[in-house]
């Protein structure tokens, strides 16, 4: 009985071992030949089949002729369904056979790949950002996402710090190419402005050692400048306080009141806010309390040129020649580049 054991034993070793050596041979044969696609479908029944599913080898040669189909015939797909089976293929073949040669095979190849998947993403950033178009971003998207899932097995730096540093890059460079869409043309599309801030908020979210001194102050004053914006959303609006009060003179002393409180005020005199309001003043046929709002806004903002040149436009629809000149001329002295002020100065005599 004991003999028959240890020849069934020695039958199943001896099998193993050809069966072994035949995928090797088979494979290499294909391989040779650059028959990568048959090498592929050798392999794909192969992890299927009993013999070999808890094959890491078999999982190994997949993986890489894969690879070879990849490298050959799809490195130009940035979405190439067969860069992610090599990938899948090499990451199975270390989970079954954890002896150190097979490790290490497979991780230089997957190094390899993630390599691809960063550059190619990073790729499709550039093209964006050139292009002004955002079509491919998906794409790039989803090759980070991947490169980040398959880096962690070949990154030996420190807390994963290479992956975090691209992962801050990759971020940036999307919140990058969605402000320059947002800001593109008049329409400010929102969901560019959405999409920025979500990725800004996101690099912000990380540890600041990953972040370059100089892309850390230009978030923090993104920051800021986003926080101020919130702030200016939720302010009173000085327009529905004049109309509710019925009085210019009252709804100056609010402004100069609230411009003194500087961010903790409750109502909007922000050089802009003003400027709208002298307007919608001069639709209602109050042009004497548009120009009172209009000169409040020059001595408030006496830096501003445009101030200086709604200032003439509300002067002149008055009768009042000289003075609107004269604050044109002053517009003009503050902004040199002002069209309109120049227009109107040449044009009126």
């Amino acid at each position: 009985m004991r003999k028959t054991i240890l020849l069934i034993v020695a039958v199943l070793l001896s099998a193993n071992c050809f069966s072994q050596k035949e995928l090797e041979t088979k494979t290499k044969t294909l391989l040779d030949a650059n028959n990568f696609n048959g090498a592929r479908s050798y392999l794909d029944s192969c992890v299927k089949s009993k013999s070999y599913e808890k094959s890491g080898t078999a999982w190994y040669y997949r993986g890489f002729a894969y690879k070879k189909l990849y490298t050959t015939q799809e490195n130009t797909n940035r979405e190439s369904l067969s860069r992610i089976t090599a990938l899948e293929s090499f990451k199975k073949s270390m989970d079954l056979d954890n002896t150190k040669p097979n490790i290490e095979s497979n991780k230089e190849n997957i190094k390899y790949l993630t390599v691809t998947l960063y550059n190619d993403a990073a790729y499709i950033l550039s093209e964006g950002t050139t292009k002004q178009d955002t079509a491919n971003f998906p794409t790039a998207k989803n090759d980070f996402e991947l490169y980040k899932k398959y880096a962690t097995i070949v990154d030996t730096s420190k807390d994963y710090r290479t992956i975090k540093e691209n992962e801050v890059k990759f971020k940036l460079g999307l919140g990058y190419i969605y402000n320059v869409m947002f800001n593109k043309d008049a329409t400010y599309n929102v969901e560019y402005y959405n999409l920025a801030k979500q990725q800004y908020m996101a690099v912000l979210s990380m540890d600041e050692s990953y972040i370059s001194k100089e892309n850390l102050k230009m978030l923090k004053d993104w920051k800021a400048g986003y926080d101020e914006n919130e702030r200016v959303k939720k302010l009173l609006s000085v327009s529905k306080y004049y109309t509710k009060e019925n009085s210019i003179d009252k709804t100056i002393t609010l402004i100069k009141d609230e411009k003194k409180k500087e961010t903790k005020s409750s109502y909007n005199v922000s050089e802009d806010a003003l400027n709208n309001f002298g307007y919608e003043l001069i639709k209602l046929n109050k042009t004497d309390d548009a120009l009172k709002i209009f000169t409040l806004n020059t001595e408030l903002y006496p830096n501003s040129f445009n101030t200086y040149d709604s200032l003439g436009e509300c002067l002149l629809k008055l009768n009042k020649k000289d003075e609107g000149l004269k604050a044109y001329k002053k517009s003009l002295e503050l902004n040199p580049k002002n069209k309109n002020a120049s227009k109107v100065l040449s044009e009126t005599k």
